[in-house]
């Protein structure tokens, strides 16, 4: 392993805005604003899946916190390198869970709004994906991370002005309900948002010098397991599943750019079953999409396990 350092291109549009209003909290470590950021967008998701409010106080509460945990992704970045303490480990550990926050992300629209064409839930998965996998990948090649001025967190401080809207009877009906074309206006938004996710995905793939074969089997995997994936499940068990492979792929390519620099391949064993399962019917699909949730929970937190414990042991070998 080589001695760490975080190199970072452009910024975000709300990030110099951040830099100017919000100072970094006098706290013992940012590891609290991590994990307090982490909680809120989970605990919105549970209140988007649960309905525990009425319906205002339910909107206003969900982007409340959605705004919170943008806040203290901005701002547990910002202690750590204010006190020094910035490492892989905090670098892996905000990055991927990142990935974790923009599934629950898409979460709560799906529970609070009607998303009901399997082409938003494909296009949509397969985008969020695909950008992850560019962006991280081309950071893995040339160890700089470069930042689109839209990113997630313009998107997360969009959905949470459309849940503020949504307070309003009638904006919420507009919002919600199908529009001349029978998609609604939230499925559009989603739409556009894959679209913009589809340039920064052509501007990464530009910008590496050179894509190995693993990136473009993954890309192909990628596509082939979202449609099977659509086609054999109902449209939140597919995306899960789909949300569920770029996860992992992308944690190997976070493990590998902070570890040992080699470059894994991606997981084969869940294209082979989709395929064997949806040509053959050879399996009961309720009990299959068990499995296969199973096996990427299991494989995502081998993945997590191992990095932390291969930077737990170079920290302690450089101290």
């Amino acid at each position: 392993m080589n001695s760490y350092e975080y190199r970072v291109e452009g910024q975000s549009l709300l990030k110099g805005f951040f830099r100017k209003a919000l100072r970094p909290p006098k706290l013992s470590s940012p590891l609290v604003l991590t994990v307090a950021g982490h909680l809120a967008i989970y605990l919105a998701t549970y209140l988007a899946y649960a309905q525990v409010f009425a319906s205002t106080l339910n909107f206003t509460v969900i982007a409340v916190l959605i705004v919170f945990q943008v806040i203290c992704d901005h701002l547990d970045g910002e202690m750590a390198r204010a006190t020094h303490s910035d490492s892989a480990m905090g670098e892996f550990t905000d990055h991927f869970f990142e990935l974790l926050n923009q599934c629950a992300f898409a979460l709560i629209f799906i529970f609070l709004f009607n998303v009901e064409h399997s082409l938003v839930y494909i296009v949509s998965a397969i985008s969020v994906g695909a950008v992850n996998t560019a962006k991280y990948y081309d950071q893995y090649k040339r160890n700089l991370l470069v930042k689109a001025r839209l990113g997630f967190a313009e998107v997360k401080v969009l959905g949470a002005l459309i849940l503020l809207l949504c307070i309003f009877p009638k904006a919420y009906a507009f919002i919600n309900l199908p529009d001349g074309s029978s998609f609604s206006v939230i499925e559009v938004l989603v739409m556009a948002i894959s679209f913009m996710n589809l340039i920064q995905i052509i501007r990464a793939l530009l910008r590496i010098p050179h894509i190995s074969y693993g990136m473009w089997l993954f890309q192909g995997f990628h596509v082939i397991i979202a449609v099977l994936a659509f086609l054999t499940y109902d449209g939140l068990t597919a995306m899960l599943i789909v949300f569920g492979y770029s996860i992992l792929y992308v944690g190997r390519l976070l493990s590998a750019q902070l570890t040992d620099g080699v470059e894994k391949s991606p997981d084969f064993f869940l294209l082979l079953f989709i395929v064997i399962q949806y040509f053959t019917s050879f399996f009961d699909s309720s009990n299959t999409r068990l499995i296969i949730l199973i096996y990427l929970v299991v494989n995502v937190l081998l993945v997590v396990l191992k990095t932390y414990r291969v930077l737990k042991m170079h920290k302690q070998a450089t101290q």
